[in-house]
């Protein structure tokens, strides 16, 4: 028996301390491994936003506003659609801005809501001519990881 074991008040064998040794460093790469599956899969999750043009006219400079940013899909032809994965700095809906072929400047608002974190989905927005047509949302609270 070592002086250093006696002194704890119980015999403690070297066998003993590898065990606890091997159990606290697959406890730790446990943890790490964890760590970093969060990092790496974390960015696969978010709200992605669909904009189709199902109008006759083409729609420029169009962009997509959540709330404390904005995200650019430029010139929508007709029949196309662009997509972005948007970000929201908090609560937050989505918002299409848009001139039409005579140049007035237009927006909409899409009814639907998610936040900033732990949110998944998408949420496709139709506009023809100057109207909006309809809003698929399919955004749900995602799990943790």
């Amino acid at each position: 028996m070592d002086d250093w074991s006696s002194a704890l008040g119980y015999p403690l064998s070297l066998s003993r301390l590898n065990q606890m040794s091997r159990t606290t460093a697959i406890a730790i790469g446990t943890v790490v491994i964890l760590a970093i599956a969060f990092v790496v899969l974390r960015p696969f999750g978010g709200v992605y936003v669909t904009v189709l043009n199902s109008g006759s006219m083409a729609m420029s400079d169009t962009m997509i506003h959540v709330a404390g940013k904005t995200y650019e899909l430029g010139r929508l032809e007709s029949g196309q659609q662009l997509s972005v994965r948007v970000r929201p700095r908090g609560e937050s809906h989505v918002e299409i801005s848009y001139k039409n072929e005579s140049g007035s400047q237009k927006r909409v608002q899409a009814d639907c809501y998610f936040e900033a974190n732990n949110y998944s989905g998408t949420i496709a927005v139709e506009i023809a001519n100057d109207l909006l047509i309809g809003v698929e949302d399919t955004v749900r609270i995602s799990p943790i990881l």
